[in-house]
C-alpha cells in the first residue's frame, strides 16, 4: 500500500515539473513573439524595378511606393532619408539588377 502512495507522489511531482516547464516555455515563446513583432515593425520588405535608368522600390506586402534612386546606392541613401531607423530588405530583386 505504501508503494502505491510513493507512486502517486512521484507521479504528482513529475506532472507538476512538466507543468512548470511548459509554463516557462510558453512565457519564452510569448517573449520571442513580442521581439519578432518589434523587429518586423522596423523592416520593410521591398521589390525593385528599373525604368529609364531609375530604380523604384515598392513595398512587397502592399505594393506602395517606398522610394527611388539613380542606382542601388542612391536608392539606399534615399531609403535612409525617408525611413530613418528602419531597414529595407529586397525580397523580389529586379532581373536587371541581379546581372
Amino acid at each position: 500500500m505504501e508503494e502505491l502512495n510513493i507512486f502517486w507522489i512521484v507521479a504528482a511531482v513529475i506532472i507538476f515539473g512538466v507543468w512548470l516547464w511548459l509554463r516557462n516555455l510558453q512565457n519564452k515563446i510569448v517573449d520571442m513573439h513580442k521581439d519578432v513583432s518589434l523587429l518586423m515593425q522596423k523592416i520593410i520588405f521591398m521589390r525593385v524595378e528599373t525604368h529609364a535608368d531609375t530604380v523604384y522600390a515598392y513595398n512587397a506586402m502592399n505594393h506602395e511606393f517606398v522610394c527611388q534612386g539613380k542606382d542601388m546606392d542612391d536608392l539606399n541613401v534615399q531609403f535612409g532619408l525617408r525611413y530613418p531607423g528602419r531597414r529595407g530588405v529586397i525580397v523580389e530583386p529586379d532581373k536587371e539588377e541581379v546581372k
